[in-house]
């Protein structure tokens, strides 16, 4: 949901003369957030036994292990921005 709110704000921060830099580099973090995500997702699926199991109860866990690790990085984002704000 904040993606185009973001997009808008770096082109209006961005120099006239690096507008297309900028709106290139948008999509380029995009592109290697979804890349850095999907890695781990595998990765921790395949930590958790995922390839090893297919039971109902085992794909619930799985999520749960997802959900959980997944969870850190908007905390951390919090976080920060708290102490950014200081």
């Amino acid at each position: 949901m904040a993606w185009p709110h973001l997009l808008t704000r770096v082109l209006q921060l961005a120099p006239d003369a690096d507008q297309d830099l900028a709106g290139s580099s948008v999509t380029t973090v995009q592109l290697t957030a979804t890349a850095f995500g999907s890695a781990l997702a595998g990765t921790v699926a395949n930590v958790v036994g995922f390839s090893d199991r297919v039971g109902a109860g085992d794909l619930q866990s799985t999520a749960r292990w997802m959900f959980a690790l997944f969870a850190l990085a908007p905390l951390a984002a919090v976080v920060t921005a708290r102490y950014a704000r200081r």
